[in-house]
């Protein structure tokens, strides 16, 4: 089902490619997380009320859930039909957002939405985001498998993916999502935050950090301009401040 034929290149570049699915799948993941945020942060002002099923409070990770797992039963499945195959990929893009955007709540197994806990779910979308869209636009990694790269090549083909793979699970580990993400394909910048503090919450610092380093972590992490830039993108998009209305 070619959806959008007449943007140019798309016939090329994306349907014959066969990423016209995952464009799909992409496009739901951001419509719903805006839609969702929108109406949450209405809600919180002017005090709807929200889904319940017999008295029960039912969070929309719930739909997102039965969304994920039957789009992702059909993309298993033998379903060949570009109209169901698309329609499966536009149902687990946004029933991933619904989930990823209370990503929080299943972390942390109590209702954070609001609080300061809440911004992981912000991260884990915009992660989300960014995976989708370097799975969307990138081809095999560095041309293992091109026929005009050598065995030598390949070796240090591959060399090259370990060393940013592992510079990228050090940031990850360190609590710098978004500069593990950079490093898979920047060597320098995860080496740079590969060497540098871990944020202070981070499962790296709670294991190999003592006291003294962690309270460095923490002044660091406090005075940086890179963490109060992404504090103030993550509370734009997620509709902080932390206190609950009071009305909510």
């Amino acid at each position: 089902m070619n959806v959008f034929r007449f943007v140019p290149g798309y016939e090329t570049e994306v349907y014959q490619a066969g990423k016209e699915p995952l464009l799909l799948l992409l496009l739901a993941f951001l419509l719903a997380f805006a839609l969702t945020r929108v109406y949450t942060r209405l809600q919180r002002r002017h005090g709807w009320g929200s889904g319940r099923v017999g008295g029960i409070h039912v969070h929309h990770m719930v739909p997102g859930l039965v969304l994920v797992l039957v789009g992702g039963l059909i993309g298993f499945s033998t379903y060949t039909s570009p109209v169901v195959v698309d329609l499966a990929a536009v149902g687990f893009g946004g029933g991933a957002a619904l989930v990823l955007d209370e990503f929080a709540l299943v972390f942390h197994l109590e209702d954070v939405y609001w609080e300061d806990e809440g911004r992981k779910s912000v991260i884990a979308s915009a992660l989300g985001v960014a995976v989708i869209g370097l799975t969307l636009v990138l081809t095999t990694p560095a041309g293992l498998h091109s026929d005009t790269l050598s065995d030598r090549g390949r070796i240090y083909a591959a060399s090259y993916l370990a060393v940013n793979a592992l510079f990228a699970l050090i940031c990850f580990a360190k609590g710098k999502p978004f500069v593990g993400l950079t490093a898979i394909f920047v060597p320098l910048v995860g080496f740079v935050g590969g060497i540098r503090l871990a944020h202070p919450k981070s499962p790296w610092a709670h294991v190999l950090y003592d006291e003294a380093k962690q309270e460095r972590a923490r002044v660091r992490f406090t005075r940086c301009l890179g963490q109060r830039t992404r504090n103030r993108m993550v509370a734009v998009l997620g509709g902080f401040p932390h206190r609950p209305a009071p009305h909510a």
